[in-house]
């Protein structure tokens, strides 16, 4: 039965000490998984699970909420214990590549963000973000720690 397991996953988020990532992990170690195939739960369906008004007797349909005639799985309350710890977590972003000037450098003909990219597998190239100066402003890695070594 998944009604309990369900309860006990929003009481375990709600209490604050726990993660999503944290909360896959315990999903599995309390025994919930995925309805149909079985398996683990994956992160975003943590995430939609305790999100989703049903389990304390609400649905949305064609955007408009709804009460619904079902019996509520957790309570009102719980519910927005859980919605005001997603309000206090930010949400982590991680760039995919580390480069040697990241958020360092700006444009100094227009003032936009210099970005860099990756050719070949290898070869950094930095470059401006606005549309127009990138293909126009183009400058290696090698040249870049060059200039900067230089002044």
């Amino acid at each position: 039965m998944r009604t309990p397991l369900i309860a006990a996953l929003f009481q375990l988020y709600a209490s604050g000490s726990f993660s999503l990532k944290a909360l896959v992990h315990q999903s599995h170690s309390i025994g919930l998984t995925h309805p149909r195939a079985g398996r683990r739960l994956f992160k975003s369906e943590v995430h939609r699970l305790l999100r989703n008004p049903i389990y304390y007797g609400d649905f949305v349909w064609d955007g408009q909420p709804y009460t619904g005639s079902h019996a509520a799985i957790i309570s009102r309350d719980l519910f927005d214990a859980a919605q005001t710890v997603f309000a206090r977590r930010p949400r982590t972003r991680y760039p995919k590549q580390q480069h040697a000037f990241m958020g360092r450098l700006t444009c100094a003909r227009c003032g936009c963000a210099i970005t860099a990219e990756r050719k070949k597998g290898k070869y950094v190239y930095y470059h401006c973000t606005d549309s127009q100066a990138a293909a126009t402003t183009r400058i290696s890695a090698k040249s870049a720690s060059a200039n900067c070594s230089a002044t």
